[in-house]
């Protein structure tokens, strides 16, 4: 009686009869087996048939890896295929929907709070805003592609923007300010407009009652947060450059000067006699509602540098994070040229004095100190 064998360790059996081998027809020749891996003589290291199942591609389980999947409108070329999905604005509301959810599972995965600064120390942390920060631009370049414009895009818009400060990713910022501030706002202003002028020639409005409440109607659907998102691009520009602030300036006047019509072709001198005068079109913005960034301004421009008024701004309750956190940016540097000033003017002062300056404890005052090269003797900082 022989003993059992499992079918891996089994010897094959002998070639039936009448069956020609593989060896009397196949030509003799040397084949070259392979050094490493499985061989046709590693039988007893090989899986059993059964086991084997033909490999099918996998296609995408559900909704959401069809969403993380998808293609920039960028990259696609164009070709009215898949690559143009995010063109369609039901696939646009699906993705933004998509991203919100890799926002959820960013807040539940760090311990940051919305709307704060994220540690940047963490790796972690700062690589999944950087990977947020890419999913709403492939989103802006759907909104744009499809010429979408309302509330839909004033939000991702506004959504992209606050996340690249998050990210400190100044490339896609200045890119989602700059099409929102003004151009998108005015582009969603126009549409409104055409949008409430096709709804009156329908439906006239009989009485003066509901004249008023269509009018209501429409200023609360008008509220957006252009007035800080304005700031944000003023600010952006401030902390990019704050020794000339060619920018800011150029881009201040842009938004809240009063703009005039331009004449599209020449005219001669008794035709521009003839043209009625045309009022000046109203500003995006009124100075007043740009204060903060205004004052920035002056904290920090070469003429007019004050740090405490700048520490002041920082601790402003009626700024937005996302306004302090812009501003923020440059406080490594305000402290520099401080230091700068204080060396200049001063042979010593006050711990105190220093602190209240350089916007830091007594402490670390101490330790600024002594990595400048200085010294602090009985409590009082030796700058020379």
């Amino acid at each position: 009686m022989q003993s059992y064998k499992p079918p891996h360790l089994r010897r094959p059996q002998a070639q039936l009869s009448g069956q020609p081998s593989a060896s009397s027809t196949a030509p003799s020749r040397i084949i070259n087996k392979p050094r490493y891996g499985p061989t046709a003589s590693s039988s007893s290291l090989a899986a059993p048939a059964s086991d084997l199942k033909p490999m099918r591609p996998r296609a995408a389980s559900t909704e959401q890896d069809m969403l993380g999947n998808i293609q920039s409108v960028s990259r696609s070329g164009g070709d009215g295929a898949e690559g143009d999905a995010l063109k369609d604005w039901k696939t646009q509301e699906r993705y933004r929907r998509y991203i919100d959810q890799r926002i959820q599972k960013h807040y539940t995965t760090h311990s940051t709070p919305r709307h704060q600064p994220p540690n940047f120390a963490n790796t972690e942390e700062m690589e999944s805003l950087q990977s947020i920060v890419l999913l709403f631009r492939k989103l802006r370049e759907g909104v744009v592609a499809s010429h979408r414009t309302d509330d839909f895009s004033v939000e991702v818009f506004e959504s992209s923007v606050r996340f690249c400060i998050l990210a400190k990713n100044t490339g896609q910022l200045l890119s989602a300010l700059s099409g929102l501030v003004p151009g998108l706002y005015l582009a969603v202003d126009s549409t409104r407009r055409k949008g409430k002028s096709k709804q009156q020639d329908s439906s006239a409005l009989d009485n003066l009652a509901d004249r008023i409440s269509k009018i209501d109607l429409d200023s609360s659907s008008r509220r957006d947060a252009r007035e800080e998102f304005a700031s944000l691009l003023l600010l952006f520009h401030l902390v990019q450059d704050a020794s000339s602030s060619t920018n800011f300036h150029s881009t201040l006047m842009e938004l809240t000067n009063h703009q005039s019509r331009r004449l599209r072709t020449p005219f001669t001198h008794s035709q521009l006699n003839s043209i009625p005068p045309t009022q000046p079109q109203d500003p995006f913005l009124l100075r007043s509602a740009l204060a903060y960034s205004i004052r920035a301004y002056h904290a920090v421009s070469v003429e007019h540098f004050s740090p405490l008024a700048y520490y002041a701004l920082l601790d402003n309750p009626s700024a937005s994070p996302y306004e302090k956190m812009i501003l923020s940016w440059v406080e490594s540097g305000i402290r520099e040229r401080v230091w700068e000033v204080l060396k200049k003017t001063y042979l010593e002062t006050s711990l105190e004095w220093g602190g209240r300056l350089l916007h830091l404890s007594l402490d670390q005052v101490e330790s600024w100190a002594v990595n400048k090269g200085d010294k602090v003797e009985s409590g009082r900082l030796k700058l020379r």
